[in-house]
């Protein structure tokens, strides 16, 4: 007869250490199922220490099945060199590997009585597996803080919080040191965080991994440099040799920090996971690519108007607005009775979209006009109202958006051509021409609404060139 214990079915109150102990007394292996959470808990490393010994010393009597250890370790978002004393011993599995996975469960079915002892796990091994694969992946998703509790302690550091033109100390080796440190301890969590962790957070925590060892190479060609000036302000003068050594500190720092606030607050979570990768692609065909996989379907029916979709308008990652964009989008293109109703909210969404593009203007904005593509899709709704069925609530708000992004757009342009004479290099060829193709396309539905709905010109944005 098989028999399987699990040490969760101890009842509370009993003392777990003698039912244990008589539990081994009746086991032939152990299967020890391992997180980074119990690789950080004292009673797990207790718990299998007991395990082994008794285990061992069973074997050793019987004398039976000398070729396998009976200890199997199985890694659920641990990776082998993760392991420490004695875990490091026990040839370890990773649920990740299905092969591996099979080797272990055949070699767990040997530790049995040849009579209970299966013929092949060829037949019901596939749907075996996709249970197990289901059901992992019904374990809940934690966040990153509950991961890795001491993930923001990491930044806490001067290195991180302080400006490399602020640091008067020029002790460059200690904050080189104290990036590389950091990098390690990313490094040796990455698999727990993949494992636990939400996708965009995993995409969020890996950009930050690779920041970092930027961050550290840039700090590493200071390590040598001589005392630099400090002048009137507390500033450290970097000499024509370094200084763009130490702007490319400080860029990776500030993005750091960024990443960092993002990762550790919850209520800055994005509602769709491609959320990170969009903003994080470099090409217009990908950013689209990503915004096509959750287009609404032609004539499906959405219900747009609920508490969990009108989040997606308020979020503050673009690609979330967006595609809240294009659901209101087709649901003005299939309204028939309330074609007001969703006018008035694709207006509120439109507005609101618009303030956030203004507050980013000439802060955290790219060269390439990126950062407008969810104002270019927030205006797509009313540009597709049926003709004659273009009333609405508000019609003067209408024509105050209208106004307003023209006068954003001038602006826009003018904070990159004051950028243009600030800077040696200016605006890279590619850049620019993205970023003139998008304004052009927001101006171009700008007119169209302002026909559509018959408002008065208000005026135009600078000209393309």
């Amino acid at each position: 007869m098989r028999t399987y214990i699990v040490s969760g079915d101890i009842a509370k109150g009993a003392l777990w250490f003698q039912q244990l102990s008589g539990f081994l007394d009746q086991a032939s292996a152990a299967l020890v199922c391992l997180t980074q959470e119990a690789l950080r808990s004292p009673w797990v490393h207790y718990e299998v220490g007991a395990i082994a010994n008794a285990l061992t010393e069973k074997r050793g009597r019987a004398r039976a099945h000398s070729g396998l250890a009976p200890i199997f370790t199985l890694l659920l978002g641990v990776k082998p060199g993760e392991l420490d004393g004695p875990l490091a011993a026990f040839q370890s599995t990773s649920i990740e590997d299905e092969k591996d996975t099979r080797r272990l469960i055949s070699d767990l079915l040997l530790m049995l009585h040849k009579d209970d002892q299966p013929g092949s796990l060829s037949n019901d091994w596939p749907n075996s597996w996709q249970q197990l694969r289901n059901r992992l992946e019904r374990i809940a998703i934690q966040d990153l803080l509950e991961v890795f509790p001491d993930f923001d302690k990491l930044f806490r550091r001067k290195t991180f919080q302080e400006s490399t033109f602020e640091c008067v100390s020029q002790n460059w080796l200690a904050r080189y040191d104290g990036v590389r440190d950091t990098y390690t301890k990313l490094q040796r969590m990455e698999g727990a965080v993949e494992w636990s962790c939400r996708p965009y957070a995993v995409d969020m925590y890996k950009s930050l991994v690779a920041e970092v060892d930027r961050y550290a190479m840039a700090s590493s060609l200071l390590t040598g440099a001589k005392k630099f000036e400090i002048n009137e302000l507390g500033k450290v003068v970097f000499e024509a040799a370094e200084i763009g050594i130490a702007r490319a500190c400080e860029s990776s720092r500030k993005r750091i920090k960024s990443l960092v606030a993002r990762l550790t607050d919850p209520n800055q979570a994005p509602h769709f996971e491609e959320a990170f990768r969009f903003e994080e692609a470099e090409s217009v065909s990908e950013k689209k690519s990503l915004i096509q996989r959750k287009a609404p379907r032609a004539n499906a029916d959405h219900t747009i108007f609920n508490p969990e979709n009108e989040d997606w308008g308020r979020s503050d990652w673009d690609y979330d607005r967006i595609i809240y964009s294009l659901y209101l989008e087709q649901s003005v293109r299939a309204s028939k009775a309330n074609l007001s109703g969703v006018l008035s909210a694709a207006l509120d969404h439109a507005m609101a979209d618009m303030e956030k593009v203004r507050a980013r203007q000439g802060t955290d904005t790219s060269l390439d006009g990126s950062y407008l593509m969810s104002l270019s899709y927030a205006l797509g709704p009313f540009e597709c109202v049926p003709p004659r069925a273009t009333s609405l609530e508000a019609p003067e708000l209408l024509e105050y958006l209208v106004g307003s992004c023209k006068k954003l757009l001038a602006r826009d342009r003018k904070i990159r051509e004051d950028h243009r004479e600030s800077s040696a290099r200016g605006v890279p060829g590619s850049y620019a021409a993205r970023y003139e193709t998008i304004t052009a396309v927001i101006m171009d539905s700008l007119c169209r609404i302002e026909r559509i709905f018959g408002l008065a010109e208000t005026g135009t944005a600078a000209t393309a060139g």
